[in-house]
């Protein structure tokens, strides 16, 4: 037996070696041939014998059967023996052979590699060069042109310029031509695939367009969806001499080609004057039907040729309807309907979930046309005291002189723009790079235009009186109640805030209400209030995070606001506390999106059950307020027992509080409700910040609220976070508590649009579900835990009582200015009381501010938790080293006034930094006073952190200032450098670990050197702070960051670390916390670690080594080597004692704690307009936290994918905390 099968496996072997001999034999003659030919035309006696020598390749390539052809196309010379000879014999049987002996050596599977062979070769310009000349011929085969574009089929898909030379070469009217014709299946799919290759290029596009292409694919799409299953029809047709129709995989690469030929605005126009929105209807509706099939695998490939045809007419249709002709046509033809249906039984794999993600986004994209339900785009709020400034002031708040008509809206928008010029992400990448790229006029104005112009003298009366640390008694100086109450200077906003006429005041009046020396007599009687300090109590616990009524009630009776406050919030009256657990993030299903824009699809596609009611309208309740001229009435404590239970069939909304924003709600179905935020006052945007009460509540099914009007493009909604909600019910039940619920927690594009003078950006859909467990429970759902202007004013009053305890503290609330609304904001200032280890006088001041965005209560917390740690028992050390001064809410009438970024003066006021207006902004122009003030009397700040929150990254994290990363390119005037001994030779010239060379020009004939300090603190808070990431740092001074007040209290106030505190509203996704909300208690905890890194430096603790800074780009390494002649100012530096001195020294070059793995890219202030996206690493890597690398995001936790359609249309977020060992932040990948 063995025997016998040998003998087989050698005469199969010796047949083998026959064959395959012949087949080098022709080739190698085939070979010869072209090395032998000079000519490039041949004779007639050479193309006969290689017409002999081709045809016999072609019998021997079809005889094997079983063919190794990669080892035939590895010989040098075969391949390109058949390309020569399409390019050099003029013969029609000889192209025919050839073609039919590439398409033999390509095979029908796993010809990729082969073709890309024949096209590194020339192979695509010979066979396109074939056909034009066979077209061309008086007589053109029909089947050789076949046989070649079956061959260009084949190489179609390894050759990225395929659609220029077919455009070259004149190759499109061929492919018309051809489908024109009766095909078989095989030629027509073939000639399809191609249509569509040839289809990528614009140009090419619009050629067959002009040929007739669209016309051609619409008749054939027709035809197929007539005699698809039909086996008779085709029969008869072929009888009858008339056009099959397209089986089942032709018709599919014909919805394909129509689908990248309408790309091009110019073939959908003729696409839809051609019926293409009734046919693919048709087509539509006929392929979701799907006849039985004999096998299981039968069944599934039928299934997938459906769901490819069903995914090309949804790109065609989504094509189409990008017009308004498009849209109306497809209304017209059905499509809503069938589109819907067509979701609704969609398959559930991946296939069918980018299928019904495309029909969302049509249906979106095809909804009708609507505004907002809103009378206006600005606030129903008349923003008085602003326009009583406009009769006197030109500065920027005169552009918010609001009112119905339409210039009040054009000075709106004007307002706005001021606005959204300064922000960072309202424009494109284009706009973005043009703003950044460098100006000498700018960075002249940058380097003096931010200096405080009022002499020392001036500041010292200006802001004198806020240094009580230097005085030698040890005193505690609590406000006065009468400090509380309104200042007689600014008239009353009772009156204002229903739109009641005021007399206008005159330039000086208003001029002089808060000039230089109206504010220091303002200020210096509540500045001399000095009491003793009580009895030293000892053992106290420390301060509770709770604020009680009796606190709080006093503090909301005297908060001055633009708005009406009709009650006082519920959550203000109670002990709240933080929840005794972590609270995990959403894992959300993919396909949430999609649900949710059906469910929003089915109001206008099936009204029946849509209500479409008003329940809640502020506008006319301010409009029937200013009518009947009646004053605002007294808040009023809101009850704890529920209220109108049953009395009315609908939830009951209110938001008529401090911090509240609500605008509309609108009842859509029985538990289904769309809200309306406020924009800022006198803004046109601005939406995000929510916080308002719903009454009347019923458990049972889940309710769903969907907040129409968000601006911002994603959002942590996506990736896992959730809203909060306050229970009076679960209050008076013992568990007082802000607790993140909701389910279907989702953010998507909505079908609603601006109007045209407010830009054309698309408003976005927060939607989330609650099920409540109480009936008539009265409940609170804010963005964050509210932390309002009386809950400030109540934890004033607790630190005084805490400080009053302590003789060693020394604790003094002064008040800093008053803002444009006539509310105080505070400056704290704490300290050691006893001279224990240094003077009072002689100690380094730390200066902290927060709250410039009123909608980031996340960064009040953190400053309370600094606040509360710094007046514990156990921080003697920290302060008997620093003073702090503390300005814990710089914009106290944005925030009760419920608005999310801006001021009064319609302005972000963290872009008024370089230059501040006394009047419109009285906030940041004192606050820059005083610390312009303690630097030039020789007291300049070590440290300045601006507090912020961050609503689309992840964990806390800071930015700093490197002048190595700035966007100028000699950036030498600021504090950044440190002078050094010259190196002895170019060989000790070598960069440090931030890529940055030491720079000539020091005093002495030294050099410059970057002073590392700056990255200190972060790097110990990174080892300190479970919640901080130091990945999420960034160093970077971007152009558009100049008037922030991190980069003016780096540039112009001389304070080397001066940062931006970004906590998220979100959650973390790396340490002890991933996985898990960012509550009050996690970012009080941070505000404590931020004290203990603070001491930890001054005590000289080095952070440890960390991997150094990737190579930067040139514009950033090299701007400090190239030397700019500008003389290096001195400075007095403060650096840390200890053993850890001299690892940070500045005079030491090789300082080894610089940068470490992943960080976040830049963003200061939190906003639509004011992020840039985060660069993250690979999942699991290290990241510089200077690259510009762009996200690859994730939800919490890592293993989730953002899914985003084309222009931020349709979000679909998969997130899971337990399958990666490191997680990014949230953004989007294009669909």
């Amino acid at each position: 037996c063995s025997l016998k099968y040998r003998q087989k496996i050698l005469k199969n072997s010796k047949l083998f070696t026959m064959d395959l001999g012949k087949v080098t034999t022709h080739f190698d003659a085939l070979v010869k041939f072209h090395k032998t030919t000079s000519q490039f035309k041949t004779k007639a006696e050479e193309v006969a014998h290689v017409r002999g020598v081709v045809s016999k390749l072609q019998q021997a390539l079809q005889a094997r059967e079983k063919l190794h052809r990669d080892s035939l196309l590895r010989k040098a010379n075969y391949a390109q023996s058949l390309v020569l000879t399409l390019q050099t014999v003029s013969d029609r049987e000889v192209h025919l052979a050839t073609a039919s002996c590439i398409l033999e050596l390509l095979g029908q599977t796993k010809s990729g590699q082969r073709a890309r062979i024949f096209v590194k070769l020339g192979g695509t310009q010979a066979v396109c060069q074939a056909i034009a000349s066979e077209w061309r011929s008086p007589t053109p085969n029909e089947a050789l042109l076949l046989q070649l574009h079956l061959v260009l089929a084949k190489l179609a898909p390894k050759d990225k310029r395929l659609a220029t030379k077919a455009r070259l070469c004149q190759c499109a009217p061929v492919v018309l031509s051809l489908l024109r014709h009766g095909l078989s299946t095989r030629g027509a799919e073939s000639l399809l695939r191609l249509l569509r290759a040839y289809a990528l290029s614009r140009q090419s596009s619009t050629s067959l367009g002009r040929h007739g292409a669209v016309q051609l694919l619409l008749r054939l799409l027709s035809e197929s969806h007539r005699g698809v299953g039909s086996a008779s029809t085709g029969a008869s047709a072929a009888a009858a001499g008339r056009r099959q129709p397209l089986p089942g995989g032709p018709a599919r690469r014909a919805a394909e080609a129509l689908s990248q030929l309408t790309r091009a605005r110019a073939n959908a126009s003729r696409a839809i004057t051609g019926g293409a929105a009734a046919t693919l209807v048709e087509l539509l509706n006929a392929s979701a039907v799907t006849t039985a099939a004999a096998s299981a695998s039968a069944r599934q490939r039928q299934q997938q040729q459906r769901t490819y045809l069903l995914r090309a007419i949804v790109h065609t249709l989504r094509n189409v309807t990008a017009s308004k002709a498009g849209r109306a046509a497809f209304h017209s033809a059905g499509g809503p309907a069938s589109l819907y249906r067509l979701c609704l039984a969609g398959p559930a794999s991946s296939a069918g979930e980018l299928l019904n993600a495309g029909a969302c986004i049509i249906l979106r994209q095809s909804a009708p046309r609507a505004c907002l339900p809103a009378p206006s785009l600005l606030s129903p709020y008349t923003p008085a005291l602003l326009q009583l400034l406009v009769s006197s002031t030109s500065s920027a708040a005169a552009a918010v002189a609001v009112a119905s008509d339409d210039s009040a809206d054009a000075a709106a928008g004007a307002a706005a723009a001021a606005v959204n010029s300064d922000e960072d992400e309202s424009s494109d990448d284009a706009d973005v790079q043009k703003q950044q790229q460098p100006s000498d006029e700018f960075a002249d104005d940058a380097a003096v235009g931010g200096a405080d112009p009022r002499s020392a003298e001036e500041l010292r009366v200006a802001y004198g009186h806020l240094e009580p640390e230097l005085s030698d008694c040890c005193t505690c100086c609590p406000a006065s109640t009468a400090s509380l109450t309104p200042s007689p200077s600014l008239p009353s906003l009772d009156g204002l805030a229903l739109g009641q006429p005021t007399e206008p005041a005159s330039a000086t009046e208003i001029g002089g209400r808060l000039s230089v020396s109206a504010t220091s007599a303002l200020l210096a009687p509540a500045a001399a209030q000095s009491f003793a300090r009580s009895r030293s109590i000892g053992g106290w616990p420390e301060p509770s995070p709770a604020t009680t009524s009796a606190a709080s009630a006093p503090a909301a009776a005297a908060v001055r606001s633009v708005a009406e406050l009709a009650i006082t919030a519920g959550p203000e009256l109670v002990s709240v506390s933080p929840p005794p657990h972590r609270e995990p993030c959403d894992t959300r299903r993919s396909e949430c999106a999609m649900e949710l824009m059906l469910d929003d699809a089915r109001r206008w596609i099936d009204p029946s059950d849509v209500l479409n009611r008003v329940v809640y309208d502020l506008d006319a309740i301010v409009a029937e307020q200013h009518q009947q001229h009646q004053p605002p009435p007294p808040a009023s404590d809101e009850k704890l027992s529920p209220i109108g239970s049953g009395s009315v069939d609908h939830l009951t909304f209110e938001s008529r509080f401090e911090s509240g924003n609500l605008r509309r709600a609108i009842q859509i179905r029985e538990r289904e409700y769309d809200l309306l935020l406020c924009p800022d006052i006198g803004h046109r945007g601005q939406t995000q910040w929510f916080y308002f009460r719903l009454a009347n509540v019923q458990p049972g099914a889940a309710y769903r609220f969907n907040v129409i009007n968000c601006e911002k493009p994603n959002s942590q909604f996506n990736c896992g976070m959730r809203p909060l909600m306050y229970s009076s019910r679960e209050a008076q039940l013992g568990r007082p508590h802000w607790l993140r619920v909701g389910t279907r927690v989702c953010y998507y594009r909505n079908h609603y649009q601006r109007a045209k003078q407010a830009g054309t950006k698309p408003y976005y859909t927060a939607s989330f579900s609650i099920a409540f467990r109480h009936s008539g429970d009265i409940c609170y759902l804010a963005y964050y835990v509210p932390y309002t202007y009386s809950r400030l004013m109540a934890d004033l009053r607790d630190w005084r009582l805490v400080a009053s305890r302590d003789a060693s503290i020394a604790y003094h609330q002064q008040w800093l200015c008053q803002s444009l609304g006539g509310n105080r904001l505070p400056l704290l200032t704490v300290t050691a009381a006893s001279a224990s280890e240094e003077p009072r006088q002689q100690r380094p001041c730390v200066f902290i501010s927060g709250r410039v965005h009123p909608g980031e209560a996340n960064a009040s917390w953190v400053v309370r938790g600094l606040v509360a740690h710094l007046l514990s028992p156990a921080v003697r050390t920290l302060r008997s080293r620093f003073v702090f001064k503390i300005a814990p809410m710089l914009n106290p009438d944005g925030v009760i006034n419920g608005n999310h970024r801006c001021s009064l003066a319609v302005v972000d006021l963290n872009r008024t930094w370089l230059a501040p207006n006394a009047t419109a902004n009285p906030e940041i122009y004192h606050t820059k006073g005083l610390m312009s003030y303690l630097c030039s009397s020789g007291r300049r700040p070590v440290v300045y952190i601006d507090c912020h929150g961050h609503s689309r990254h992840n964990n806390v994290f800071m930015f700093g200032c490197s002048p190595s990363l700035s966007w100028l390119p000699d950036d030498r005037d600021n504090p950044g450098w440190l002078a050094a001994e010259p190196p002895a030779n170019d060989n000790e010239a070598r960069r440090d670990d931030n890529g940055v060379r030491p720079v000539s020009g020091g005093p002495g004939g030294g050099v410059w050197i970057e002073d590392p300090g700056y990255r200190e603190l972060p790097r110990l808070l990174a080892q300190m702070a479970p919640a901080f990431a130091w990945r999420n740092c960034n160093f970077k001074v971007d152009r558009s960051k100049e008037s922030t007040a991190r980069v003016v209290a780096w540039r112009h106030l001389g304070i080397l670390r001066a940062y931006t505190l970004e906590a998220s509203y979100s959650c973390c996704d790396q340490g002890p916390y991933r996985g898990c909300h960012l509550g009050t208690r996690e970012l009080e905890e941070m505000g404590a670690r931020l004290g203990e890194a603070i001491l930890r430096w001054a005590q000289g603790e080095a952070p440890g080594a960390d991997p150094p800074l990737a190579q930067q780009p040139a514009s950033a390494a090299s701007s400090a080597a190239a030397g700019s002649g500008r003389a290096g100012r001195s400075r007095k530096v403060f650096r840390p004692s200890g053993a850890g001195a001299a690892a940070i020294s500045a005079s030491d070059d090789d300082d080894g704690d610089d940068d470490d793995d992943d960080a976040g890219e830049e963003e200061e202030d939190t906003d639509d307009n004011g992020e840039e996206s985060a660069a993250a690493g690979e999942r699991g890597g290290d990241v510089d936290p200077n690259s510009n690398a762009s996200a690859v995001d994730a939800g919490p936790g890592g293993s989730g994918d953002c899914i985003i359609e084309d222009e931020s249309v349709l979000l679909c977020c998969r997130s899971s905390f337990v399958r990666e060992p490191e997680g990014e932040n949230c953004s989007a990948s294009v669909l």
